[in-house]
């Protein structure tokens, strides 16, 4: 994942909300995964979604999710959308 693959800064309700997926008891919550992820953010990180290049997902490699960006780079990543 690098930086040029970022798309749009998110908030991080947002993320929480666009991320639910049904639970055993068929209720929607959260994504633990991107949960652990925004637990690894310090002050002054932001959140970011992001996706590959179109000719990945075009050659079925294509992978999307959500990043940290500190101080201009990218320091942890998610993937939760493959091709």
């Amino acid at each position: 994942m690098t930086k040029d693959w970022l798309t749009k800064k998110i908030t991080i309700e947002k993320a929480l909300e666009d991320s639910k997926i049904k639970n055993a008891n068929g209720e929607y919550e959260p994504d633990e995964n991107l949960k652990t992820l925004i637990s690894k953010m310090e002050e002054g990180d932001e959140l970011w979604e992001y996706s590959s290049p179109l000719h990945s997902w075009k050659n079925l490699v294509g992978r999307g999710g959500y990043a940290i960006v500190r101080n201009g780079e990218v320091i942890k990543y998610y993937n939760n959308v493959m091709s």
